[in-house]
């Protein structure tokens, strides 16, 4: 019943949006999902992107999330931006509390169009802000990424939807302090990541995208789902769900120019 319900709103949404956007991807870029496509936000535009993710996790510990990120277009092919994420955590069996916060920042190089293929190249940084290890639970951590994708108009808009097909590969690396329950670790990590997309574009400005990763480090495959849909002119709203935990994420985009 709740699927036939979230059905029905999203069509509903999607008949009365009206106007497209360039949209923040989980990772912080423009993408329309959780990874980078080779879009950029265009010159002088901002892009102001807020996610929130309800808890999940397992019977021993909780997590939920409160993301909020901003793009820049410094060029009408070069984008900057900063992420900022906060995920609360509860660990149910010491009923310990524990709140974890993230900076970033990004930079993307979106190049000219040839043969229909429209190519970006980016980088990405995150550090943690908590760096108290001295408690039962904490962590501390770092990482950079560089990436590249490529993006083809697959189908034009002539029926009303435009399909978009990208292939991008993300290279990420870092290092993680733990302090759980009283034991201290460091761990030295690296990742390559290829993935695909589509992005379905709507005529009225809505956009669904579907993302595929065949392996996220030990997980294994990853797909994930997102819908955006336009509500105002420079206002849309976003659900993104994803096959690694289930948890809806829901969001809201603003975008807006100096």
């Amino acid at each position: 019943m709740k699927r036939t319900v979230l059905a029905v709103s999203l069509l509903a949404i999607l008949a009365s949006a009206s106007s497209a956007m360039a949209y923040s991807s989980s990772m912080g870029p423009t993408g329309g999902a959780g990874l980078p496509n080779a879009d950029v936000v265009g010159q002088g535009k901002f892009e102001l992107t807020h996610d929130v993710q309800n808890a999940h996790g397992n019977e021993e510990t909780e997590t939920s999330s409160d993301n909020t990120h901003l793009l820049y277009g410094i060029t009408k092919d070069t984008e900057i931006g900063l992420v900022y994420d906060s995920a609360k955590s509860v660990d149910h069996t010491t009923g310990a509390h524990h709140t974890q916060g993230t900076w970033g920042i990004n930079a993307k190089k979106s190049f000219a169009q040839k043969n229909g293929l429209k190519t970006a190249i980016g980088v990405t940084y995150r550090r943690s802000i908590d760096n108290d290890l001295s408690r039962s639970y904490g962590m501390h951590y770092y990482s950079y990424g560089l990436y590249g994708a490529a993006s083809r108009v697959l189908k034009k808009a002539s029926s009303g939807v435009e399909v978009i097909g990208t292939l991008g590969a993300y290279y990420g690396a870092g290092r993680a302090s733990y302090n759980v329950h009283g034991v201290k670790e460091s761990v030295n990590a690296s990742s390559f990541r290829p993935y695909t997309s589509l992005d379905f574009e709507f005529h009225n400005g809505a956009t669904l995208t579907a993302e595929y990763e065949p392996q996220v480090n030990d997980y294994g495959a990853v797909s994930t789902f997102a819908l955006h849909c336009p509500v105002r002119k420079n206002v849309s709203v976003k659900a993104e769900t994803n096959s690694f935990n289930h948890q809806p994420i829901y969001g809201i985009d603003y975008s807006f120019s100096k």
